[in-house]
């Protein structure tokens, strides 16, 4: 997995304002990214001693814009 920052387009709208609609409501999300099917598994925070991952957002692949891989520091 590489720590990346994924720019997205989330599916957010606001059905009170019919006339006067949203522009695009883009996303930013920091994880551990790994593609499962369709989707981006952002995975927010490791456990330590290999126990699991906790906070995962899921994004289809559809609606990323950009991912940035983070360089990791030695």
């Amino acid at each position: 997995m590489k720590l990346q920052i994924v720019t997205w387009r989330d599916a957010y709208f606001d059905i009170d304002l019919p006339d006067n609609p949203r522009k695009d409501y883009l996303v930013q999300t920091v994880g551990w990214v790994k593609r499962k099917g369709r989707f981006l598994k952002v995975h927010s925070e490791k456990l330590p001693s290999n126990e699991g991952w906790r906070g995962i957002t899921n994004i289809p692949i559809e609606t990323v814009i950009q991912r940035r891989t983070l360089k990791e520091e030695e």
